[in-house]
């Protein structure tokens, strides 16, 4: 073979190796903007209660129906305590309504509905959280959808 071509074939090759090194940064680059770190976004799900009769200070009674958003904070300690979302909903369940109950009967009618609504449900959420840590479950927010006075007879 002549010199001139063993060159060109050398410089080709070369060139070559360097279009296929930029193309691999480039997808390496371009895959890192789409990186989701699930320790920062874990699925946030949500809690929805069956309506249910509470009583307030003013000894009023009010059908509520309330909902709380969560998400597992602790992988192993979930699972080691309530094993799935069905444990974990029914856990949530037994703290969040108890803590509204509990929270609720502390106030008055109008201060419920209207005057202290996002106070009392900050302090709710923030009592259910502490209690559905050892779960491996941060509450986020608990709110009610809907409180009713109930239907006289």
């Amino acid at each position: 073979m002549n010199k001139k071509v063993v060159v060109i074939i050398v410089i080709i090759a070369i060139i070559a190796a360097i279009l296929v090194a930029l193309l691999l940064v480039a997808l390496l680059l371009v895959a890192s903007l789409f990186t989701v770190d699930e320790t920062e976004q874990a699925r946030v799900m949500e809690y929805n209660a069956a309506a249910a009769k509470i009583f307030t200070e003013d000894k009023k009674r009010l059908v509520i129906d309330i909902y709380a958003r969560w998400k597992i904070i602790d992988p192993l300690k979930f699972y080691q305590t309530v094993g799935n979302e069905f444990g974990a909903q029914s856990r949530l369940d037994d703290i969040v309504f108890s803590e509204m109950r509990e929270e609720l009967a502390r106030h008055t009618l109008t201060e419920i509905v209207s005057v202290n609504r996002q106070q009392i449900m900050d302090e709710i959420t923030e009592q259910c959280n502490r209690k559905a840590g050892d779960y491996g479950i941060q509450v986020i927010d608990v709110q009610i959808k809907r409180a009713d006075l109930p239907q006289e007879r």
